[in-house]
């Protein structure tokens, strides 16, 4: 938010004083009226009566009760902070505490408080007989922060964050409500000071006013309709002008903490969609993952991966199936001893018939075939017995899904799939891969992580260079895994390029049980050049007896033979324009 524009606003809302003695003899007495109504209405609200103070009329214990009532339905962190203000006494408290109520629905439903209300400069609103709170300038300031930052967008997707922000705002508010009564002690000493040099007639003190000066005000005309305006004495402009510098000041400080944090969420939730499991408890806007600058490269690529379709596709389509699952197109599987369990068609547990088959099984035989063993002619009922000896007897085919060893087979069929299995991604960081190739393996890590975020998956990440340069990340959502995430995503890439050490720890991985169907993306511009072969063996043993694929998405103009030895299926990307930024639709 530009301060400059505060400023001007603000000048243009203060009223010049008027000049001569007569002038700041009529300003004194009207800010001493003033000064007057407004101490009487706190006075009124400190005893805890009248409508001014926000408590029902009569005040006392009525009034205190009202209040505590108000303070419960806030909770024992806001309510505590409320009634901690320097400005909150019995009298107001309840009025403080429906206010803050009001303000805390209107955030939930993503709406600003009182967004059509003009700004509240007196003592007590008009239209409530209220104390408006929090008060002005500080009201003001802080819901111009909010829509510069967009907060009620946020906070409808994210309605637990309200309270965090309402216990910022009342943290924010103390040391202005304890500026705001310090000058106006500070004002009212003065003003006192000057009405007794006024009655004493001691030298520098403001003369009465001429009675000749001007016409005399009619007789018995009412105050307030034809009265000209008085003007605002210097005291009280320069109290006014430094109430809205210390609100401006303690806005700005929330605006720098806030600010970073909601940028982050926007990018959060615009990559891995509707947010679920939020947790408001451990979220701190001063913490340093929501302070990350990779955040700005997150939100980049994400509006990138809008256009790569064909990288989304390949990416949710990384993992080998287990267990049942809906229907779906899905690679077929075959049943192989001492593999991973896995799903495949089998006759033994009968659950569906899927088309006609020859068979010799009389249960299952059409009609048709019924009728020669009914027939009463020999030769016919010759023809059946001979047919189903020879397991020749067309028949319905009555089939199901068992779970047995299995490995995944190239082609495809509709069958019940499974969850999908984990992600491993190797990302090649060498130096020739910078520029638009690291753009494309940046944006590859996070299709990943939303693919692995939003079926449930888990997902890990090798990022390799040279000999012994392999950095670990495992792909996640919470605090300390994005952190790490972030870092990453702002670093550049400039390194050798030595495939052996993540090929080698990735089949390590496939040992574990949580890792077991896993396959690997390698993603790299085909200048590798070779592969050790005790790996190249390896890998060959996994892919025949696991099932495991190690897919390659090659994002240069040139590919080695290594490639297509190392990898059981080769993706050239072609999506250049779009990775660019240069489509957008």
């Amino acid at each position: 938010m530009e301060r400059g524009r505060r400023t001007a606003r603000a000048g243009r809302a203060r009223r010049a004083p008027r000049a001569g003695g007569a002038g700041r003899a009529r300003g004194a007495r009207g800010a001493g009226r003033a000064r007057g109504a407004r101490g009487a209405g706190r006075a009124g609200a400190g005893a805890g009566g009248g409508p001014a103070g926000g408590g029902p009329a009569g005040g006392g214990p009525a009034a205190e009760a009202a209040g505590v009532r108000e303070l419960g339905g806030l909770g024992g962190t806001l309510g505590g902070a409320l009634a901690a203000l320097p400005r909150s006494r019995a009298g107001n408290l309840g009025g403080r505490a429906a206010a803050l109520q009001s303000w805390r629905r209107d955030l939930r439903r993503g709406i600003y408080p009182d967004a059509d209300a003009p700004p509240c400069t007196s003592p007590v609103d008009p239209t409530t007989g209220e104390e408006p709170f929090p008060e002005e300038p500080f009201r003001a300031e802080f819901l111009e922060a909010l829509r510069g930052m967009e907060m009620a967008r946020l906070l409808r997707r994210r309605p637990e964050l309200v309270d965090l922000l309402l216990g910022n705002m009342l943290e924010l508010l103390r040391p202005f409500e304890e500026a705001l009564s310090e000058q106006e002690l500070t004002e009212q000493a003065g003003e006192e000071d000057m009405s007794l040099k006024v009655l004493a007639g001691e030298p520098g003190a403001p003369a009465e006013e001429d009675e000749e000066e001007g016409p005399a005000e009619e007789v018995g005309a009412p105050e307030g309709e034809d009265a000209p305006e008085e003007a605002p004495s210097a005291p009280e402009d320069a109290a006014r002008e430094a109430a809205r510098e210390a609100a401006e000041e303690l806005v700005q400080q929330f605006e720098e903490q806030w600010a970073p944090a909601v940028d982050a969420l926007d990018a959060m939730d615009e990559l891995l969609g509707e947010p679920e499991g939020f947790d408001a408890e451990d979220f701190d806007v001063r913490e340093g993952v929501w302070r990350n600058k990779g955040w700005a490269e997150v939100a980049d690529l994400t509006r990138r991966l809008g256009n790569l379709r064909g990288l989304r596709d390949l990416v949710r389509s990384l993992g080998r199936g287990s267990g049942r699952g809906p229907m779906r197109e899905a690679p077929a599987e075959e049943e192989v001893t001492g593999n991973p369990p896995g799903l495949v068609r089998s006759e033994l547990v009968p659950e569906e018939t899927s088309g006609v088959s020859l068979g010799g099984d009389v249960s299952r035989m059409l009609p048709a075939e019924a009728l020669g063993l009914a027939s009463r002619r020999r030769a016919l009922k010759r023809l059946w017995q001979s047919r189903w000896a020879e397991r020749r007897l067309v028949s319905y085919e009555r089939v199901g899904w068992l779970e047995e060893d299995s490995r995944v087979l190239d082609e495809l069929e509709y069958r019940p799939a499974g969850e999908l299995g984990p992600i491993i991604l190797c990302l090649d960081t060498s130096g020739s891969m910078a520029g638009p190739r690291e753009t494309v393996a940046k944006a590859t890590a996070l299709e990943c992580l939303r693919a692995a975020h939003l079926q449930g998956r888990p997902c890990y990440l090798y990022a390799f260079g040279g000999p012994d340069e392999v950095q670990e990340l495992e792909l996640g959502t919470d605090p300390g895994a994005m952190s790490r995430l972030l870092d990453f995503l702002a670093s550049s890439f400039d390194g050798g390029t030595d495939v052996d050490k993540p090929l080698e720890l990735s089949l390590q991985r496939l040992e574990e049980n949580t890792w077991e169907r896993a396959d690997v993306l390698m993603v790299t511009d085909g200048e590798i050049p070779g592969a050790g072969r005790s790996v190249r063996k390896a890998l060959e043993e996994a892919q025949e007896q696991l099932g495991l694929r190690v897919h390659a998405l090659v994002v240069g103009d040139q590919m080695t033979p290594v490639v297509e030895e190392l990898c059981s299926d080769v993706h050239l990307f072609d999506e250049w324009e779009a990775a660019e930024g240069r489509v957008t639709s």
